[in-house]
């Protein structure tokens, strides 16, 4: 995602599939260049949390933020525990997204 970051929390988060994936609950950026890395997304009618990388992600003219995932796979992506994310996350974080580390 390109352009600021900021007032992305709380915004509706669609899958490429035009299913709601959940809603934006925080970014998280990396820890040596400060620059956003990851979209912290609270899913629908759950406690848990998952992310998704937040460069691959638009806003569309509705304001929802856009990830070229299904739905499915965001729900399905490894769950935030943490107030961070940790390196050993990370790692599982680009495994699944087949993201080069």
């Amino acid at each position: 995602m390109t352009g600021a970051t900021q007032g992305l929390r709380g915004r509706v988060v669609i899958g490429e599939d035009a299913i709601v994936a959940g809603y934006a609950a925080a970014v998280f950026v990396d820890p040596v260049t400060g620059q956003p890395q990851w979209l912290g997304v609270w899913l629908p009618g759950e406690t848990r949390r998952t992310v998704v990388p937040i460069h691959t992600a638009s806003v569309d003219p509705e304001g929802r933020v856009v990830v070229p995932y299904p739905a499915a796979k965001v729900a399905a992506a490894p769950v935030l525990t943490a107030e961070t994310i940790s390196s050993k996350l990370a790692a599982q974080l680009h495994r699944y997204y087949g993201l080069a580390a």
